[in-house]
């Protein structure tokens, strides 16, 4: 099996945190808020980092999770927050996205976003320490930063 260069995983969908864990929910979930629903339906970060880890072959990965709990949201209807940071993200003008540049543009945005949209659910890049309430971006990186796509016109 060849090896991928770069593997991204975009994925804009509900999500929620419980007792330090984060959880995404898939199309199909209806568990409900339940700590024990969450755990045996929803795809939990400890399925998240296996799969990475262990079964896509890739020498750099990165996963950007837009999420939100309950009917907050991280950006609008008609408003793609990932072609926004693609096109405008570009800090050091050099043409190209880098992840640092991406997780600087991200973090910068989504208070302004949610703030604007009256939002108070997460939207996260890796989840650790979110205040409940307000909508924010965290990262969690293990590596170098590397070029992620060229700049959008």
């Amino acid at each position: 099996m060849p090896v991928i260069i770069t593997f991204v995983l975009f994925a804009a969908a509900h999500g929620k945190s419980e007792a330090g864990r984060f959880y995404l929910i898939p199309q199909d979930y209806d568990g409900g808020p339940a700590p024990e629903a969450l755990a045996k339906r929803a795809i939990d970060q400890a399925m998240l980092q296996d799969w990475l880890a262990n079964r896509i072959k890739a020498r750099k990965a990165v996963i950007l999770l837009d999420t939100c709990e309950l009917r907050a949201t991280a950006s609008s209807p008609g408003r793609c927050s990932m072609r926004n940071a693609l096109k405008n993200g570009d800090r050091n003008g050099n043409g190209t996205i880098e992840l640092s540049e991406l997780v600087a543009h991200v973090q910068d945005q989504v208070p302004r976003i949610a703030a604007k949209l009256n939002g108070i659910g997460r939207a996260a890049i890796a989840v650790r320490g979110a205040t409940e309430g307000s909508q924010s971006a965290r990262f969690g990186s293990k590596g170098e930063d590397f070029a992620l796509a060229g700049r959008l016109q």
